[in-house]
């Protein structure tokens, strides 16, 4: 017995691939057009200014210039230079995130989440467009990850109102996913627009109808799905399916509180101000940063936190955003 076990070969178990991190596809991707800075002839075009003043590309002249290759070993002072070029940029972007890191922890959303739902509890299935819809006007302004942590308070309501988990997942996450892909209000639609050179959230309206076309079309979508699964619940797509951890649905509401008034009268006062500036006095990352620093800083007064909570939940936000902001570096070398 022991003789076999010593011939015995250990099994080898496959890898399975796993996506790289993405500052390892950037780095892939910078040394790829390094080497091909080597290969492809370099040339330009001609670029003019118009009547507003502005430096456009003038697509139909285009001329063939000196070739000067990028060495590999370039691409670390390179990026270095990128990271200090786009530092208003980034610091925004960390700024946001801790600001709204301070909003998100007093509870403010699910609060009136809770109170929304209770509201409309008895109306059925218009409630899930109806809680889609909130999530859409809250994923304008942030990123949809950052409302994953509410999607237990929707697969809660979703089961009492006798659908599944997906519909749960899906009213928060479809919803904030269409608010922030038509980006009204995101900080990167801001971010894009003055590397184009135009004027912070501009060209709003056409934002807000596409908006209205995304969030139909998922409503609809999301409306015959539930439908479907509450003529016959074993069309579902979790049928049988037991959640891991029940909890009480109550467990899982935030009840509103008196400060969370002034709280939602500070953030929207913010967005607005952001907005009229960007788009009357052409305000750019460094304005748009001293904003999101006063709501923060009130948010947290309005929220009676101490100087040193404020300051703590601040830095745990704009951790979440580090990654975010350091690619924009990376991207722009």
């Amino acid at each position: 017995m022991e003789l076999k076990k010593e011939n015995e070969k250990p099994v080898k178990t496959k890898r399975k691939f796993k996506v790289p991190h993405t500052y390892v596809i950037i780095m892939c991707l910078l040394i790829f057009v390094s080497i091909l800075t080597y290969i492809v002839p370099a040339g330009e075009f001609l670029r003019t200014k118009n009547e507003a003043g502005k430096t456009i590309i003038d697509t139909t002249q285009f001329e063939y210039v000196e070739q000067t290759g990028v060495s590999i070993f370039e691409i670390p002072m390179m990026i270095v230079k990128s990271l200090a070029k786009q530092s208003s940029i980034i610091f925004a972007l960390l700024i946001v995130g801790g600001a709204f890191e301070i909003v998100l922890r007093t509870g403010m959303f699910q609060a009136y989440l809770t109170k929304l739902t209770r509201k409309f509890s008895t109306k059925g299935i218009w409630l899930v467009p109806l809680i889609m819809l909130l999530f859409g006007f809250l994923g304008m302004t942030q990123a949809a990850n950052k409302f994953i942590a509410f999607a237990p308070v929707g697969v809660l309501l979703a089961m009492g109102l006798g659908y599944d988990a997906i519909v749960g997942v899906s009213m928060v996450l479809l919803g904030s996913g269409v608010g922030f892909a038509t980006g009204i209000l995101q900080p990167t639609t801001a971010i894009a627009q003055q590397i184009a050179g135009l004027p912070a959230y501009s060209g709003m309206s056409m934002r807000i109808i596409s908006f209205v076309l995304f969030f139909a079309l998922t409503a609809v979508y999301t409306l015959k799905y539930c439908s479907k699964i509450k003529n016959d619940p074993t069309k579902s797509l979790v049928y049988g399916i037991e959640l891991a951890n029940k909890r009480n649905v109550d467990d899982a509401f935030v009840e509103a509180q008196t400060k969370h008034i002034p709280i939602g009268l500070a953030v929207v006062a913010a967005f607005g101000v952001i907005t009229y500036g960007g788009i009357n006095f052409r305000w750019g990352f460094d304005q748009m940063a001293v904003v999101f620093i006063y709501m923060g800083i009130i948010v947290g007064f309005l929220n009676r936190n101490t100087p040193s909570q404020t300051a703590s939940i601040f830095i745990d936000g704009a951790k979440g955003m580090l990654g975010a902001s350091l690619v924009i570096g990376f991207g722009a070398v």
